[in-house]
């Protein structure tokens, strides 16, 4: 089944940490889907700050684009996944529009984190002791950024909206659009994932663009509506 995945990781270089889980991140991939289309798209920008002027979606859109697979997992370089949930994930995708392949999000200190990411990667999901670490469990489909889709899906829903500049809400603008277009509902599945600590800005809702509360309303209102949705990704123009 991984010949026919394609794994699209978006990164900025911001410190040495970051570099660890990026290349741990790709090693463990590599191990679990070796005959796998493993896509790492880099931002140039040089800002200190992790999302100042960063278009996430322009550079997710970069990496389906470079994509020949016929299935995608959009993931982040700190987030750790269980091989059997991508591969449950896929298995159902024929009556989703897109599956999120966990409902508990374990938030990792910076010692759990490095016990992750300084060691060799394994198929198996790695056993930090989790002591210190934040559980969030959700209950329901909240769209986020981790996803997988097919590939014919994602372009029929015109891609990642470029208009997102900074921290957010690109990724459940996308699933509002993919869900709306396609017809096909969004599942969340039981499963748990990692999230690895690194410097994170506090003010980082501060540097999105102004205009993303509108951006975001739009896809509020089009939501549902297949002919509005189309108007919608017409209008803001498509990405690929």
């Amino acid at each position: 089944m991984s010949k026919n995945l394609s794994i699209i990781l978006t990164y900025k270089q911001t410190d040495k940490v970051r570099a660890k889980q990026k290349k741990y991140t790709i090693e463990r991939y590599n191990l679990m889907f070796p005959d796998a289309q493993i896509i790492l798209v880099e931002s140039p920008l040089k800002t200190k700050n992790e999302w100042e002027g960063f278009c996430k979606s322009k550079y997710i859109n970069i990496g389906v684009k470079k994509a020949t697979r016929e299935y995608l997992l959009i993931t982040d370089i700190d987030v750790v996944l269980p091989k059997e949930s991508i591969l449950r994930a896929i298995d159902k995708l024929k009556n989703y529009s897109c599956i999120i392949p966990y409902n508990i999000l374990y938030k990792l200190n910076d010692r759990e984190s490095m016990f992750i990411y300084e060691d060799l990667p394994k198929v198996t999901m790695p056993k930090p002791k989790l002591d210190r670490s934040i559980k969030i469990i959700v209950h329901d489909k909240r769209y986020q950024g981790v996803n997988i889709m097919k590939r014919s899906d994602f372009i029929l829903s015109g891609g990642y909206d470029e208009r997102f500049i900074g921290w957010g809400s690109e990724d459940a603008a996308f699933l509002k659009a993919i869900e709306t277009i396609t017809e096909k509902p969004v599942l969340r599945l039981n499963g748990t994932a990692y999230h690895l600590s690194h410097k994170i800005n506090p003010n980082r809702q501060k540097l999105r663009d102004i205009n993303s509360g509108v951006f975001v309303h739009e896809y509020d209102d089009a939501f549902g509506d297949k002919n509005k949705m189309l108007e919608l990704i017409e209008k803001r123009g498509r990405n690929l």
